[in-house]
């Protein structure tokens, strides 16, 4: 392969080692191979006009900044230039005699400051900044570097400004990560913020319509502390996002404490090139979400996070690309909305008419929405019960990888999710979620008269708080013949678990703070894959489970680990002798405690059986104190103990 690359190259491409015998007369590209930096300038470089590309990454040491000045001055000429990962605190100030350098790379280095001589390097289209964490600001002048066309700030974690003036960079095509504004009140005075923030000037405007001549603008953009007020619409309409095609992820954060009730307007403002893939809107305090969202053709993530006035979501169903739907804090929302049009739509009169139903969508959570209902209102009935319409809804498609419900007490329907595979977490929501899902009927195909088995596929079911689960039913659990991992915890309605014996893939059962659970049902001794079983704050089944002495031991014998109350059941039973001798360690402590005065001589008494033989503990303990004043704390006499 090197034969091959020195042939295309020609002799105008070399690799230094150390060794001293490079001959780079005719050499235009050349690449450091060094492994001690004390060498690699005693190296002749007698064509330093020449010389197009030199790339120093390969040198296993640190240079220290005299050498690198030193270095640089012999290649005024250069187009292309790679200094990462040498250790770098500063970058000399030489770097700007440079002027045809095209590409420069500066990532992973120590650097906290450019200078403003880098500048001058007019020539510049690629600047690599990533993973240099200790860099806190860019040059003020950069709007100089006309051609810049890519600027790659990924990692820069205390890079805390970005000069206005990058506004002036109309060709600028990508800014990686992104663009981050943070805003200082209603009027959008700016706080400095984390990666790339606007560091604005009082005397000028300082919003989103800085963005405006950003054409290109690629990467993330993230504007935080957005207002509520009406001043904001014609600043965020000046923004022109529509016109970003490169623009990728969005993310709009308000100033949750400063509303005034004008906010439904603002968002249109803000509308972004259908080109957009991620959407983000936090602390909106909208009653409704803008009608350009449907058009975003290639979402593929849409969350919601704390839209504290929202009511419904509008159609997201027809959104080919649409992966993931994120929903949490929603105190307002009741229902996941689909207008007439896309439902009827959606359910079709014949196959080919149907639109289909989220086809791409692969994780859905719903998080602390706690006057969500269900997933769409029916526009002819004025009641709340709707339950008869989840009857109606489409099912999720295949695609639907995790399902999370949690804190959503009042969802009792949502379209069914047969196909889903793993994990299934549901908390804090109703269990006709799962019930419905769970009953229903499925063909195959139209071709087939087979049936197909809902959640026949899931493997992982985790159940938080479902209060009205009083019991497994037979119908629908049955089903669940691929389910590994089955956790139910603080389920205080249920009192029984029949039909478990059905789970024949179950390898876990984990059991936490059911306290009406009162026993295990004799068909587990059917699970045979099933390896463990850990019940914890379960006092009615935790008893019942104990080794030997619990009247359910020995149909969960078998289970290769039990744990109750973080204790391996499945050990070795303790001998009658040992355990004799933890008992007199126990209350020898308590003993102690007597001495001091600690414990009341009474209660001593209950930790023995007097009835016992001579050698017991307890019997022991009472002679040993009866005929000794507690409340004086008197140690009683050798003899006595001995005895």
């Amino acid at each position: 392969m090197h034969d091959l690359a020195t042939l295309v190259s020609g002799s105008e491409s070399a690799i230094l080692n150390s060794s001293g015998e490079n001959d780079i007369e005719k050499v235009r590209h050349v690449s450091f191979d060094l492994v001690d930096s004390s060498m690699q300038f005693s190296i002749p470089m007698p064509n330093g006009r020449k010389m197009h590309t030199v790339l120093v990454s390969r040198v296993r040491v640190y240079l220290n900044n005299l050498t690198c000045d030193t270095f640089i001055s012999n290649f005024r000429y250069l187009r292309t230039l790679d200094l990462s990962d040498l250790g770098l605190f500063v970058v000399p100030h030489s770097i700007g005699k440079l002027k045809h350098l095209r590409y420069l790379d500066l990532s992973r280095n120590r650097i906290k400051i450019l200078p403003n001589s880098i500048t001058k390097m007019l020539n510049l289209q690629t600047l690599i900044l990533q993973h240099c964490y200790l860099l806190i600001e860019l040059p003020e002048g950069i709007k100089k570097l006309v051609n810049l066309r890519f600027l790659d700030i990924r990692y820069c974690t205390k890079l805390t400004s970005m000069p206005l003036e990058i506004r002036h960079h109309t060709y600028l095509e990508t800014i990686l990560p992104g663009v981050f504004m943070r805003m200082e009140g209603s009027r959008g005075q700016v706080k400095k913020g984390h990666c790339d923030s606007y560091k604005k000037k009082r005397a000028e405007s300082n919003g989103p319509s800085q963005l405006k001549d950003l054409r290109n603008l690629g990467g993330f953009l993230r504007i935080e502390n957005l207002g509520h007020g009406k001043d904001e619409v014609r600043e965020y309409k000046d923004a022109n996002l529509k016109e970003k095609h490169h623009l990728q992820q969005l993310k709009l954060q308000w100033d949750a404490y400063q509303w005034d009730g004008e906010t439904d307007e603002m968002l249109e403002g803000l509308q972004p090139h259908p080109n957009l893939k991620a959407l983000e809107l936090w602390y909106y305090m909208g009653g409704r979400i803008p009608s350009w969202v449907p058009s975003l053709t290639n979402l593929v993530n849409f969350q919601l996070f704390h839209n504290e006035r929202l009511q419904h979501i509008p159609p997201l169903n027809q959104l080919p690309f649409l992966k993931l739907v994120y929903l949490e804090y929603m105190e307002a929302l009741e229902y996941i909305w689909i207008d007439e049009e896309s439902f009827s739509n959606v359910l079709g009169a014949s196959s080919s008419s149907k639109t289909p139903f989220f086809p791409s969508l692969s994780f859905l959570c719903l998080y602390k929405c706690p006057k969500l209902k269900g997933w769409r209102r029916n526009s002819n009935d004025d009641d709340d019960d709707n339950e008869p319409h989840h009857l109606l809804l489409p099912s999720f498609p295949p695609c639907l990888f995790k399902l999370h419900i949690q804190e959503c007490p009042n969802l009792t329907y949502m379209p069914p999710f047969p196909y889903l595979k793993r994990p299934l977490r549901l908390r804090g929501c109703s269990w006709k979620v799962l019930e419905q899902t769970m009953k229903m009927k499925m063909k195959m195909g139209a071709a087939t008269t087979s049936t197909y088995f809902p959640l026949s596929q899931l493997l992982e079911l985790e159940l938080v708080e479902i209060n009205d689960l009083e019991s497994l039913p037979e119908e629908g659990l049955r089903n669940l013949i691929s389910l590994q991992e089955l956790s139910i915890k603080r389920c205080n309605g249920l009192v029984s678990l029949p039909w478990i014996g059905s789970l024949t893939s179950l390898q876990t059962l984990y059991i936490f703070g059911c306290y009406n659970l009162s026993s295990l049902p004799q068909e587990i001794r059917n699970l045979t894959s099933l390896k463990e079983l850990r019940i914890y704050d379960c006092p009615l089944l935790g008893q019942r489970c104990k080794r030997q002495i619990g009247e359910d031991w020995p149909i969960i014998a078998h289970i290769p680990g039990v744990y109750v109350d973080w204790e391996n059941q499945q050990e070795e039973t303790i001998s009658s002798e040992s355990e004799s001798v933890c008992q007199e360690e126990d209350l020898s402590e308590r003993i102690t405690l007597q001495e001091k005065n600690y414990v009341p001589g009474h209660i001593l008494e209950n930790f023995a059986e007097p009835t016992e033989a001579k050698n017991n503990l307890g019997y022991k303990i009472q002679n040993l104190f009866k005929n000794c004043n507690c409340a004086t704390g008197q140690k009683p006499s050798a003899n006595l103990v001995e005895s």
